[in-house]
């Protein structure tokens, strides 16, 4: 508790306030930048400039994957007054405004409106589809790995009594060593490609609308949510495939070396 404690404290005291124009609505509102440039835009604020009610939106936004990330942070009102206020990230501000009442703003503030979530939705759908090709791809690498390296370690530990007749016993040795070690990197790679693809199968499911030109909901439905798999997972899967390539350039020097 303390160390979030420290954590908050810290952060509040990198944050500078300041003053943004957000696109296509044609109005400046506060934003609240961090230590690491990230911009925060106070919901108290964001309502405000759209003239609806703050707690309703927020209780509603609050059940909506649009609130990860956002924060409370300390916030001064153009009155002077100091006090800390939920804030979303920038990038999440054009989903908050699509996820509104449309018919309580004015007419020109809906057309606004309108362009912004086009634009968000035109974003998100390149990102998705983005995720689509990464998800295709590494699905179809992790396929064709676990193919080509069924019975790989097997195979291998096969090989080592016919390889001890023709050695002496110094080499016997290394060949053995040799073994051991394809072996141990073909079975970790192997589970790490298995654990990559169980991550993958393991997705959640989301709801998603679609939305008349008045702001109200014209379709709901559901479907998978393309799995964002934690960068580490891969460096860890990709720094084994290194080490096999180097074990077996290495093994295969030996080997040429004793005359196979």
């Amino acid at each position: 508790m303390k160390e979030n404690d420290e954590e908050q404290d810290t952060r509040e005291e990198s944050l500078q306030q300041t003053v943004i124009r957000l696109p296509h609505l044609n109005e400046e509102i506060p934003a609240l930048r961090a230590s690491d440039g990230k911009l925060y835009i106070p919901v108290i604020a964001l309502c405000h400039m759209l003239g609806i009610e703050p707690d309703r939106h927020i209780r509603r936004w609050r059940q909506m994957l649009l609130w990860e990330g956002s924060l409370k942070l300390p916030y001064r009102s153009p009155q002077g007054y100091q006090r800390t206020v939920w804030c979303l990230p920038l990038p999440m501000v054009p989903f908050a405004c699509s996820y509104c009442n449309w018919n309580l703003v004015s007419p020109e503030r809906r057309e606004q409106l309108h362009r912004l979530a086009d634009e968000a939705n035109g974003v998100l759908y390149r990102r998705h589809m983005q995720m689509v090709d990464t998800y295709h791809i590494t699905r179809q690498f992790l396929f064709r790995f676990l193919t080509t390296t069924v019975g790989a370690a097997n195979n291998l530990r096969q090989k080592a009594p016919f390889l001890a007749q023709q050695l002496d016993e110094e080499s016997r040795t290394h060949s053995t060593a040799f073994i051991e070690q394809g072996c141990a990197l073909i079975t970790t790679a192997t589970e790490q490609a298995k654990a990559i693809l169980h991550w993958q199968s393991d997705t959640p499911i989301i709801d998603v609308f679609s939305q008349r030109e008045d702001g109200t909901i014209e379709d709901e439905y559901s479907m998978p949510l393309l799995p964002v798999l934690p960068e580490g997972e891969y460096q860890a899967l990709f720094a084994t495939i290194d080490g096999i390539i180097a074990w077996h350039s290495s093994f295969s020097e030996f080997l040429t070396l004793h005359g196979f």
